[in-house]
């Protein structure tokens, strides 16, 4: 198989070797945090050699975040309080939000959207490396913190071409990665890998930012970066540029333990608050209209295809339903009365008469499919798919999106 270098272009490697190298106190951090005994010590001497690092550690060990009971003053106290491998991984944090916020301003989406994606996306991967055990939860935040960062590396190489594309792809027209690699021979993936290497990034870092679109495969940490990047546009969280994803199996048909999606949910909105006062951006709306209902409304679901079914799952859950998986054995399962059942088969004329009698809407998924053209294991345009499930099951669609 042919390696992610070899298929950046010379002329992409001298783009990105035009951006700034990361700030010297950056990559020393990456360097002695290699050494199995570097003191908290060191890592506060660091720190202090960077003005801009040094305020943006200690507001983010000053917030809600970490609801320290005391002041956080020094380096000495914050390396102490966040610990070696979160102080890394904030430092290169900091380096990629100032590479894109000196981006943004030619993006041809809302550059605030296009932040808060990857941040939401960057909170979920720290979620799901937690859930899925693996042994750097950080690496996963920081991975998806970058996984998008190539979309800047395009638009600076190829201007107002590369903007154009990506607004073909908000408008529905395919998924932006397809587009890119119709279009150039390589996609963001492939390009932000490219900028990784140049910053030195570690490598499993690097890996995922290289491998978030493709196949589930053996990358841990890319794998958990896919899985967090499918949700957050699932849920409608930002906007990255890319209106579709594919659901393959285990993306995101894994997640699917409804009290833990529904809480990670509900999390993200008030995380993202929290993260982006802490990195030095506007926040956006408050996350207080996704406090979990008391008694949401439950749609049932009918759909043979178990990773759609997750992708309808997970955006029921965010527009606040409870989604509960339709059985044989009876019409209505569980003590409350659905609002609507989302289903790709043909209802029984006893289900029809019995949905109609009790005003039960009834959502033909299989015809959503068959009039957008959606064949299997191709990419769903997830927005569209979010119009469609909010307008039949009449939701109050969140105020923050």
């Amino acid at each position: 198989m042919m390696s992610v270098e070899s298929q950046i272009p010379d002329a992409i490697r001298a783009s990105v070797h035009e951006l700034p190298v990361l700030p010297t106190a950056v990559t020393r951090l990456l360097s002695i945090t290699q050494q199995p005994d570097v003191s908290v010590g060191e890592i506060a001497r660091v720190i202090e050699t960077d003005p801009t690092l040094m305020a943006r550690t200690l507001r983010v060990a000053n917030s809600p975040l970490y609801s320290t009971a005391r002041e956080i003053k020094t380096a000495q106290q914050a390396a102490v309080l966040l610990g070696i491998e979160a102080i890394v991984n904030l430092a290169l944090s900091v380096s990629v939000a100032s590479v894109q916020n000196n981006l943004h301003e030619h993006l041809p989406i809302d550059a605030e959207a296009f932040g808060r994606h990857s941040i939401a996306v960057a909170l979920a991967s720290r979620k799901l490396a937690r859930r899925f055990k693996l042994p750097h939860p950080g690496e996963a935040f920081v991975a998806g913190l970058l996984h998008d960062i190539g979309k800047l590396v395009l638009l600076m190489h190829y201007g107002d071409d590369y903007a154009h594309l990506m607004l073909r792809a908000q408008q529905g027209e395919k998924a932006l990665d397809a587009l890119e690699k119709e279009t150039y021979g390589l996609d963001h993936a492939a390009a932000g890998h490219a900028l990784c290497l140049h910053w030195n990034v570690p490598a499993s870092m690097a890996e995922a930012v290289a491998t978030h679109h493709a196949a589930p495969g053996t990358h841990a940490v890319g794998d958990i970066v896919r899985k967090a990047n499918n949700l957050v546009k699932t849920i409608q969280i930002g906007f990255s540029g890319n209106r579709f994803i594919t659901a393959m199996p285990g993306q995101p048909s894994d997640l699917t333990a409804q009290g833990w999606l529904r809480a990670l949910i509900l999390s993200l909105h008030q995380e993202i608050e929290q993260t982006e006062e802490a990195m030095g951006r506007s926040s956006g709306p408050s996350a207080a209209t996704w406090k979990k209902k008391a008694a949401p409304p439950v749609v049932q679901l009918q759909i043979a295809h178990p990773a759609e079914q997750a992708v309808l799952m997970s955006m029921l859950l965010a527009l606040g339903f409870d989604p509960v998986v339709f059985s044989d054995a009876s019409i209505f399962d569980g003590p409350a009365r659905p609002v609507a059942l989302v289903t790709d088969a043909s209802p029984s004329d006893r289900q029809q008469r019995a949905y109609e009698q009790l005003d039960v809407a009834i959502l033909d998924y299989a015809a959503f499919r068959q009039a957008h053209q959606i064949a299997d294991g191709h990419a769903l345009d997830v927005c569209l798919l979010w119009t469609w499930l909010s307008a039949g099951t009449m939701a109050d669609v969140p105020s923050s999106l």
